[in-house]
């Protein structure tokens, strides 16, 4: 399910707001700290709750805070799952075409390329078997469809309940790629319509090394804040 098809999903018979919904969530603590991160918390759902996204447009209700809070978590998730999707798929062509290979070479009068191979397929294994991208494919795209219920089942009247499963979903989570983060933001942002001076300055490099790196100490501004 693309980020549109979330953000329908989620609005439901309440379409009544959808031309200035999302924002991030009015805390402006940073309750998400995931396995291995207790001393830096990740929060998606209060990174940006200070951003002033109140202006332009009028003030968004805490149904609507909470929606963009979602999701941007569900983007964030189904663009880290992608990662970790194409990342995988290479490592196991990797050890499919080396192992091919070693085949190949023990069938030809190149024997000697056959240990070279066995040793790249054995490196491409024990990096599987070290990192286990897998796993974490599937952690990511375990956390996208939580977060796809909670927002599929927000209500007037059950936002304090739907914040307190979010909050339990947080501390599973592992630590926040803040320039994926700000990504995952800005397409929340976008989905609904905002105004372009709410969404969040990513730079090329930023792009390109996003899912690499996690630019920690990065303070990723709007656009309207980055205008002289």
């Amino acid at each position: 399910m693309g980020i549109e098809e979330a953000a329908a999903a989620a609005a439901g018979a309440a379409a009544e707001s959808t031309s200035d919904s999302f924002t991030a969530a009015a805390s402006g603590t940073d309750p998400k700290a995931g396995p291995g991160a207790a001393s830096v918390g990740t929060g998606r759902d209060c990174a940006g709750a200070t951003d002033g996204l109140e202006r332009p447009g009028k003030a968004l209700s805490d149904r609507d805070r909470l929606r963009i809070t979602l999701l941007r978590n569900v983007r964030y998730h189904e663009d880290r799952q992608a990662f970790f999707v194409v990342l995988n798929g290479l490592l196991n062509l990797g050890v499919l075409l080396s192992g091919t290979g070693v085949v190949a070479t023990l069938t030809t009068r190149h024997h000697g390329w056959s240990r070279d191979i066995a040793v790249l397929t054995a490196v491409i294994g024990a990096v599987q078997l070290i990192f286990d991208f897998a796993r974490r494919q599937y952690l990511h795209e375990n956390l996208r469809a939580r977060f796809l219920g909670l927002l599929a089942k927000l209500r007037e009247d059950n936002i304090t309940e739907i914040r307190g499963e979010a909050d339990a979903i947080y501390s599973e989570e592992p630590p926040t790629y803040y320039a994926v983060d700000a990504l995952a933001f800005n397409a929340a942002q976008k989905a609904l319509r905002r105004p372009l001076e709410t969404l969040k300055v990513v730079t090329r490099w930023q792009r390109v090394f996003k899912d690499v790196r996690r630019f920690t100490d990065t303070d990723f501004k709007r656009a309207g804040d980055a205008k002289p």
